[in-house]
């Protein structure tokens, strides 16, 4: 069945261990502030949505997950570095999976979506105008800005939903056309 949660965080340790389609994560915030993270997290079975948003910058590490493949995006005014290269609004990291960097210089607002191979090449066709494949090396899309725009409001409507009504997003029908966008 679909579901929602939105756990909060103080504590970086616990913060990654919630992170999901990814192995082995480390969080290691870059200042000695308090920490504070929410991660939203919705899952419709064949699509995994998470929604990230972190008050201090942070160096992150994790490996992928064979059975998924995952795509991350910055939100407006978040970019961060990726593998020591800038990825910024409008670009999305297609990950492989290797061990992946992830460097943010102020705090943190990402999103990221996990499918599986067969369900990224058809729901990339329809977001974002072309088809991605699993890489054997991380890459970056820069899509059209009406197809970001697209990708960026869904999965913020999808945010607000879990944070909303959750049970509305748990209905099947609901998280059939949230998959099919």
């Amino acid at each position: 069945m679909p579901s929602s949660r939105i756990p909060v965080f103080d504590d970086p340790d616990a913060y990654q261990a919630a992170v999901r389609a990814a192995r082995d994560v480390r969080v290691m915030p870059r200042t000695k502030s308090r920490f504070n993270a929410e991660l939203i997290q919705i899952d419709l079975h064949l699509l995994w949505m998470q929604h990230f948003r972190e008050s201090l910058p942070r160096i992150a590490k994790a490996l992928g997950d064979v059975d998924w493949v995952g795509i991350v995006f910055p939100f407006e005014g978040s970019g961060f570095r990726h593998r020591g290269i800038d990825s910024s609004g409008g670009e999305i990291v297609v990950e492989d999976l290797d061990a992946a960097h992830f460097l943010s210089l102020a705090p943190g607002h990402m999103g990221a979506m996990s499918l599986t191979p067969k369900d990224l090449a058809a729901t990339s066709r329809a977001l974002g105008g072309r088809e991605l494949v699993p890489p054997r090396l991380a890459y970056i899309v820069r899509p059209t800005p009406e197809h970001m725009t697209r990708l960026l409001n869904l999965h913020r409507q999808a945010a607000q939903l879990a944070k909303s009504a959750p049970t509305v997003l748990a209905r099947s029908q609901v998280a059939r056309r949230w998959r099919t966008g």
